[in-house]
């Protein structure tokens, strides 16, 4: 999918084993190790920017494990996410052969998602959304691009945009009205909103922060009607 599709080159996603395992995690508590299946290293200089996970084929990513193996039952976006948050890689991709999805979960930021069924993208009405996907995921954008345009760069602006918005809402937020015999006011209600509704709406915004706006947005793996998006031909390789 990243070579064939994106214009990756082989040598831009690492499986070697010693580094799998050194971006790896054991969880004695749950008795779980997670661990990615490939890593993508930065664009510059040293380090990991994206983790990859591939799951089995059409493996559900929100729904959780029933089977006994297992003592957390947790999701595989819910597990990629500790993964990520564990290692302080930031972002990393999730793929079970029919769906790719982009996710993000800084450590102490609430989490984010944009999720690209590919079964959607080989349609016609799917160009814009594949236009989208090569925005974000593309070589260039991933490799290639002046700092300040590449996906992590886009990333990390979102984070800041998010935690700006925030902070003005706790800021503009009105001081309740002290009541009788009350020795201060309370603390306003609107202080103690989750960022994680401020995080959604900005994960809206990300197309703005491109130099291309898709009209036409990802659904999260869901068609018009709300159904499951059906999945046509093969399942594809991440790689």
């Amino acid at each position: 999918m990243l070579v064939e599709h994106l214009g990756w080159s082989a040598d831009q996603i690492q499986s070697e084993p010693a580094l799998i395992e050194s971006y790896s995690r054991h969880l004695p508590e749950l008795g779980e190790t997670l661990r990615p299946t490939a890593l993508v290293p930065a664009a510059h200089g040293e380090g990991i920017q994206l983790l990859l996970q591939a799951l089995p084929s059409l493996a559900p990513l929100d729904q959780k494990g029933t089977s006994g193996e297992h003592l957390w039952r947790a999701t595989a976006q819910e597990r990629f996410e500790r993964l990520l948050r564990e290692t302080g890689v930031e972002a990393g991709l999730l793929f079970n052969g029919a769906q790719l999805r982009l996710v993000v979960a800084p450590k102490g930021e609430s989490s984010g998602h944009l999720t690209f069924p590919l079964a959607e993208l080989g349609e016609v009405g799917g160009r814009l959304m594949f236009a989208g996907l090569e925005l974000l995921l593309g070589q260039s954008p991933v490799f290639l691009d002046p700092d300040g345009y590449r996906l992590i760069d886009v990333l990390a602006r979102l984070l800041a945009l998010n935690a700006e918005r925030y902070g003005e809402e706790v800021a503009l937020a009105p001081a309740p009205a002290a009541s009788v015999g009350a020795d201060r006011p309370r603390p306003s209600s609107r202080a103690r909103l989750s960022p994680c509704k401020m995080s959604r709406s900005v994960w809206r915004y990300e197309p703005s922060l491109l130099r291309h706006s898709p009209s036409h947005s990802p659904r999260n793996g869901t068609n018009r009607r709300g159904g499951s998006a059906s999945v046509e031909g093969p399942p594809q390789e991440l790689g």
